[in-house]
């Protein structure tokens, strides 16, 4: 009956109409052409409502927040659209878009409901139905509580709280249908509330129940809410027995069960023959044979069980003795018994040890007997000790293994180095891996074995010294027989290889450093000397070196020798103390009439017992002061020349020359007289300075006088020579030169005679003239 939105003719027998939205299905279409009408009846249907997607799909029994259906070909607001899930409609349906409706869903209980979209044009005209899934479900009844969460075993009235219990209509799907405590369906239910509703928890035991509900076929289930008061066993009497049973105990408490409940008790692990309820405080259980203690004892009611903190006792084993008839050597494997009583009534497999080392076999013969095979072992007065089911007994000072026996030791000589291996041969000298049991003693030295075995003890001494020190062997608190005159070492003697440093200062108080071998172990009694001293605070650093502080002393070439315990070891020519050493002479020069103190300064210089004897030149300067090892001053004799060598001589140990020593020059101020015949034979006394009568020589020019004569230190002669013109004078003292500044003149010319003195008459004839006053030779 609605009009298209246009309508377009395309032919005779077609037209085009463009509908108008709408829902619905088996509308007629009706044609108008002029007055001519048409219709087709039925013949035209609106696209059906498609559901797609809806969420939430669980909600509360009280529903309050919108699922929203997501789909197609919802129409518009104009159009009549509802929902209901299961029997019940929406309590709210809003359309929203034509893919988008909301539904409040309506107050209910149960699972699995069906979604029904149900659109139609208007109140009593044909509409279309869609259906989506069956899986929409009121959420299941949730428990948090029951109170009271204990009851008796009787049962009592109980409230449960939680949610979603129904909406309390008369329907029973509305309703708690059946209600189970533990395994125990609960009567008398009583609906208070969507949260909370009472029943009647019926009689029962077990603890961490847990309480499931059903509301319309939904099921709901908690777990640990709910239990009832358990057995508390207080006591048993009595609270031990024999390890044979047959004895009845009485355990002791409260809530023990009830008349005609299912009672068992057990013992540790084991069911109790019977168990007896008494009454509400009290069962009779009959204890079957047994070993062991602080056994738990347990009361199971109806299936639950009950522990408690009370404990059942079978007697401990009691030990009395070990009985062996032979010698027990230390490797093991010979049987001993051991005797007493509890042993057990059967073979629980008990446990002997001796010392606490645990027997090789244990083999169960009676309740008063029992067999060890031992297994190897050191020591005597031993506790044996006997072990059923974790209870045990000791017998002190019941068994000793046979004592050792030394027969050898190798080798007999020793260093003194560390890890100095030797083998003790014997028998009874423990067992292999015993080590921390066995001792071995070498002189002072105690020490335990790197390995042992029933015959053979191998010992790693860390160091040593001396000769002929016993050894013997404690094994187990047992020692072997002592015969030092059979059984020792000998530690090897010292040597020394090298000495550093090899020289010294003369002043001693450093340190030398020994090196060698063999010079003993820590605490070793020490001496060392260079040549005949003793070098002071011998130290033991290692079993190849030893220091000692060196003391003051002069010559080289020495023997060190070492004192290891009265071992001694040497080197000859090993040690020399440094020769003096000559570093600076103040002042470096002096007078020729001697008198100058002078410093000589350098090192080992002096040495008490040993004065220095000092030198310049070849002349030995014994006038000394302020004699020290680093200077000696020193009053210096007369004499002559420049860098006279200045050594030093301490023990026949000569130093080196540094620096020299130089007598002043001579210097000539006057000459008297200043003239003489040149025949020479003219006394002059030449004035200065610095004259000394060793060494003097005195030239007139060229020509040495006739005589040289030393008067003083500052007056000389000179007995002139022939000689002719001006001549310097010139004074040598030890090649330490002064010319005069003032000249010698020669006067008077003579010739005394002629060779020959007759010639041929022919030229060229040579004469030689005599006389005086001729003059120096040309050259001059």
């Amino acid at each position: 009956g609605t009009a298209c939105e246009s309508s377009s003719w395309v032919s005779d027998s077609s037209l085009v109409c463009k509908a108008i939205a709408g829902v619905g299905s088996g509308k007629s279409v009706f044609v108008s052409v002029s007055r001519g009408f048409a219709e087709f009846s039925s013949g035209f249907s609106y696209n059906s409502v498609a559901l797609a997607n809806v969420f939430p799909m669980r909600f509360a029994v009280f529903p309050v927040h919108n699922i929203t259906i997501i789909g197609s070909n919802f129409g518009s607001q104009k159009y009549n659209i509802s929902g209901s899930i299961g029997s019940s409609s929406c309590s709210s349906f809003t359309w929203v878009s034509d893919s988008s409706l909301l539904c409040i869903p309506p107050v209910g209980t149960g699972k699995n409901l069906t979604l029904s979209v149900y659109s139609y044009f208007s109140s009593g005209s044909s509409g279309i139905t869609t259906q989506f899934s069956s899986r929409f479900s009121y959420d299941a009844p949730n428990v948090s509580s029951v109170l009271p969460s204990v009851v008796p075993s009787t049962g009592s009235q109980v409230t449960i709280f939680g949610l979603n219990f129904g909406f309390g209509s008369t329907p029973s799907q509305a309703l708690p249908s059946r209600v189970l405590l533990g395994s125990t369906q609960a009567s008398n239910v009583v609906f208070t509330s969507d949260t909370s509703f009472q029943c009647k928890a019926a009689g029962g035991s077990g603890n961490s129940l847990g309480v499931n509900v059903t509301v319309n076929a939904v099921f709901g289930a908690s777990f640990n809410l709910f239990e009832y008061e358990g057995s508390d066993i207080t006591g048993v009497l009595p609270a031990n027995g024999p390890t044979t049973g047959s004895i009845q105990i009485s355990l002791l408490g409260q809530h023990l069960g009830y008349s005609g409940a299912q009672l068992k008790a057990r013992i540790g692990g084991t069911a109790a023959p019977s168990t007896v309820w008494q009454s509400i405080t009290s069962v009779l259980v009959s204890v079957s044979s047994g070993i062991g203690d602080g056994l738990s004892v347990t009361l199971t009611v109806d299936g639950t069980l009950n522990n408690s903190p009370v404990k059942f006792n079978y007697n401990a084993p009691n030990l009395t003795g070990v009985h062996y008839s032979h010698s027990i050597p230390t490797t093991g494997t010979k049987n001993v018994t051991f005797v007493g009583h509890q042993f057990g009534t059967l073979d629980y497999t008990p446990h002997s040890r001796i010392a606490g080392t645990a027997c090789s076999s244990s083999v169960w013969i009676s309740d008063s007997s029992v067999v060890c095979k031992t297994a190897s072992g050191v020591g005597f007065r031993l506790t044996t000790t006997i072990s059923v089911a974790e209870r045990e007994d000791s017998c002190d000072q019941c068994f000793t293994f046979s004592s050792p026996v030394i027969t050898n030791v190798q080798p007999s000589n020793l260093p003194t180095s560390n890890q100095a291996s030797f083998t003790v041969f014997g028998s009874n000298l423990g067992f292999a891996g015993g080590q921390n049991q066995t001792w071995l003693s070498v002189g002072e030295f105690v020490l335990q074995p790197q390995q042992s075995n029933y015959s053979t003890i191998i010992g790693l001494l860390p160091g040593g010294y001396g000769k002929f020190q016993s050894v013997n062997v404690s094994v187990g608190g047992q020692q072997a027989a002592f015969l030092p005159s059979l059984f020792h070492v000998s530690f090897n003697e010292p040597t020394v290889s090298s000495v550093s440093p090899t020289n010294g200062p003369a002043t001693g108080s450093y340190t030398l450093s020994l090196f060698g071998a063999n010079f003993g172990a820590p605490g070793v009694a020490l001496n060392v000397t260079v040549g005949s001293s003793a070098c002071a605070s011998p130290d033991f650093v290692s079993f190849s070196t030893v220091k000692c502080t060196a003391s003051r002393g002069v010559g080289g070439n020495y023997t060190v020798t070492v004192t290891a315990s009265g071992q001694q070891g040497s080197q000859s020519r090993a040690f020399s103390y440094n020769r003096p050493e000559v570093t600076a002479l103040t002042p470096g020069n002096g007078p020729t009439s001697g008198g100058t103190n002078i410093t000589i300064s350098g090192s080992n210089l002096w040495t008490p017992g040993y004065d220095p004897l000092p030198y310049v030149g070849v002349t030995l300067q014994n006038n000394l002061s302020a004699v020290s090892d680093s200077s000696v001053i020193v009053l210096i004799r007369a004499g002559v020349s420049s860098n006279r060598t200045v050594s030093m001589s301490v023990a026949q140990q000569i130093s080196k020359v540094v620096q020299p020593f130089s007598y002043d020059s001579p210097n000539v101020t006057r000459i008297h007289p200043l003239d003489g015949p040149s025949v020479g034979n003219t006394s002059i006394t030449v004035s200065g300075v610095q004259f000394s009568a060793d060494q003097l020589s005195i030239h007139v020019g060229l020509t040495k006088c006739q005589t040289s004569k030393y008067v003083s230190w500052s007056s000389v002669l000179c007995q002139t020579p022939p000689g002719t013109g001006n001549r310097t004078i010139i004074v040598d003292i030890g090649n330490q030169q002064s010319v005069s500044s003032q000249t010698f003149f020669y006067t008077g010319l003579s010739v005394t005679a002629l060779k020959p003195d007759h010639l041929p008459t022919v030229a060229n004839q040579t004469v030689t003239v005599f006389g005086v006053g001729y003059g120096p030779s040309p050259d001059e």
